[in-house]
């Protein structure tokens, strides 16, 4: 079972392995040592906002950092900006519902209609009425959820 000190140390070493020599991180920082900002919204480090939007998984990590890559505009550091980071999420979170589709819906055909649900609610934090709510207007013919 991963979790966050793991992982951390794990893409610490991937991070020493495979830097570009003209790059200087500072290892004291473990994985935030690749950004060029101490901590992003809500007061997380840049790989703990990273690790709440994967389901702890190397995997997943690995598509976001490629997505920060990605889109990544060349600085004087050459470390990755919080811009970096956040233009990184929109295209990591359809990589991650797609990831979600392929994965489930074979399994459970209506994994979909309930992912489409939590779409529409829009926000993070809701009840279980919230949900029933809006599942019951999208898809009236359905007695049970």
């Amino acid at each position: 079972m991963w979790n966050e000190d793991s992982l951390n140390e794990m893409f610490l070493q991937r991070i020493i392995n495979y830097k570009p020599n003209e790059v200087t991180i500072n290892l004291d920082e473990r994985t935030n040592s690749i950004f060029d900002v101490r901590y992003v919204r809500h007061g997380a480090t840049s790989f703990k906002h990273i690790i709440r939007r994967s389901f702890l998984r190397p995997r997943d990590i690995i598509i976001y950092i490629n997505k920060i890559n990605e889109v990544h505009i060349e600085t004087k550091s050459g470390l990755f900006s919080s811009k970096d980071l956040y233009e990184a999420e929109k295209e990591y979170s359809v990589s991650i519902y797609n990831e979600l589709i392929d994965e489930w819906v074979n399994q459970m055909p209506y994994v979909s209609e309930l992912l489409s649900i939590l779409q529409n609610i829009g926000f993070q934090t809701f009840s279980y009425s919230d949900f029933a709510k809006k599942y019951i207007l999208a898809f009236p013919e359905r007695e049970k959820y």
